[in-house]
């Protein structure tokens, strides 16, 4: 997830997860059928000592602003998009999502 706000939005939603229960984020790749929940322990802007930086992104960390200790990966439900809405408008995931060039979207979603 790439942040594209000012460093107070960021600062924000990074306290926000942290301070949910369970820190969860929807992992979605374009053109991709398949969707993740990713269940998180830490978020930091700081970057994590080498060996816990996957080998494929250990050349790249300087593109990377902020880091998501991840422990679990869920496969979600086909549906799942439909399920989620976005926070600010109330707008369901999967119609917000082809209409907007956000890297990403603060979702309301009951299990």
């Amino acid at each position: 997830m790439v942040w594209q706000n000012g460093d107070t939005s960021i600062k924000k939603i990074i306290d926000e997860l942290k301070n949910l229960e369970e820190p969860t984020i929807l992992l979605i790749s374009s053109g991709k059928v398949e969707r993740y929940w990713a269940h998180l322990i830490d978020i930091s802007r700081d970057v994590p000592e080498k060996e816990k930086i996957p080998e494929y992104y250990r050349d790249r960390v300087d593109q990377f602003k902020t880091w998501f200790k991840i422990i679990k990966f869920e496969l979600a439900p086909r549906d799942i998009m439909s399920q989620c809405f976005v926070a600010s408008s109330g707008s369901p995931l999967n119609e917000a999502s082809k209409h907007s060039m956000s890297p990403y979207f603060i979702i309301n979603y009951s299990k």
